[in-house]
């Protein structure tokens, strides 16, 4: 499975926030598992989780534009 444009966006965003996927699954609620599915493109956030998601990573307004136009693309 090829990655999509967001889960590459999602990996480079979470190296920046020096997270781990267990650091960001803990911080969203979820399991680790559902990052690593986000991360290789296997599926998308569920919308409740975005806000969050874009909070654990500090998006500011152009990364959060971003990240809604690449989900939206794939």
């Amino acid at each position: 499975m090829e990655r999509t444009e967001f889960a590459i966006f999602l990996v480079h965003k979470r190296g920046q926030a020096e997270l781990s996927q267990r650091g960001l699954a803990k911080a969203l609620g979820v399991t680790q598992t559902k990052v690593h599915g986000w991360e290789r493109g296997a599926r998308a956030p569920h919308a409740r989780h975005l806000l969050h998601l874009f909070s654990a990573l500090n998006l500011n307004a152009e990364d959060q534009k971003l990240a809604l136009i690449l989900l939206a693309k794939s």
